[in-house]
């Protein structure tokens, strides 16, 4: 196991025992005063960190390149987890502050939730749909063959159908 790994298992067990400590004494707060939908809440937390977890890890034990239902479902769940936590501190938090920064803060996490959209489903899509580029600056296809490429490529369903001039070198 190498160092970097037992810092990031050492890094998640301290998220976990904060979050267990920090939760329970929220949890307990709210229960004695009767707030429900703060419980409610935190449970949900809970629940959804440690999904949204375990979601990333088995989006990162999956191939980079490789496209597959199983990293689509995976990277669907880690995102509406993500968006849903967001959107619930935001409207806890609204709560407790004037209409102009509640607003304010839907917007930073609308932002948020966008920009991970962006770079779950776009962003990572035209990664792989981009050919490879070597330090020379040439660039290759998937079969290895060297292009030179004069337009963007677009995607269609078997994302390798380029809608510009491709030119073999």
């Amino acid at each position: 196991m190498s160092s970097q790994s037992r810092s990031d298992e050492s890094f998640s067990y301290f998220a976990y025992v904060n979050l267990t400590i920090s939760s329970s004494g929220t949890i307990y707060r709210a229960y004695v005063n009767d707030d429900i939908p703060m419980v409610v809440f935190i449970l949900f937390y809970i629940i959804a960190f440690c999904v949204s977890e375990m979601c990333m890890r088995a989006l990162n034990r999956l191939p980079q390149n490789e496209d597959s239902l199983k990293k689509f479902i995976l990277k669907v769940t880690n995102w509406v987890l993500v968006s849903a936590i967001l959107f619930g501190f935001a409207y806890q938090f609204g709560t407790f502050v004037c209409v102009t920064a509640a607003v304010i803060i839907f917007s930073a996490v609308i932002a948020a939730s966008a920009f991970l959209f962006f770079v779950y489903f776009i962003y990572d899509d035209a990664k792989k749909i981009s050919t490879t580029s070597t330090t020379s600056g040439d660039s290759y296809d998937e079969k290895g063959e060297k292009i030179s490429l004069f337009s963007a490529n677009s995607c269609t369903e078997d994302h390798k159908v380029a809608t510009s001039i491709l030119e073999k070198v």
